[in-house]
């Protein structure tokens, strides 16, 4: 089952969310920016696809292979979360979303 891990804001413009789970050797990874126009209603997009756990680096042949069927199910539950996250930086307040994530055992950072 995939877990929260960190929610990163930077800024006012960017938060970088990862979750963690055990088919996985790595973080999965989801990048969101807020393109809030001047009428002030929140507006967040999912700048870049869903990053992680398919890339493992070969350190005998010193190279990076790049295999999304490595961890189908660890993708699967992400890209889940990922968008639920997304409609949630949509239409709740980010302090709310912050306290969710914190709540549910994940770290928040705010730089």
């Amino acid at each position: 089952m995939a877990k929260r891990k960190t929610l990163l804001e930077i800024g006012d413009a960017y938060i970088q969310a990862s979750w963690s789970h055990p088919q996985s050797n790595t973080d999965i990874i989801a990048i969101y920016r807020d393109v809030t126009p001047d009428n002030g209603k929140v507006d967040f997009v999912m700048d870049q696809p869903l990053r992680g756990p398919w890339s493992i680096h070969d350190p005998i042949a010193n190279q990076t292979i790049t295999d999304k069927s490595i961890a189908p199910d660890a993708y699967k539950e992400c890209s889940a979360l990922a968008m639920e996250l997304f409609q949630d930086l949509n239409q709740l307040n980010l302090n709310q979303v912050k306290a969710d994530w914190a709540k549910d055992l994940g770290t928040v950072y705010d730089l």
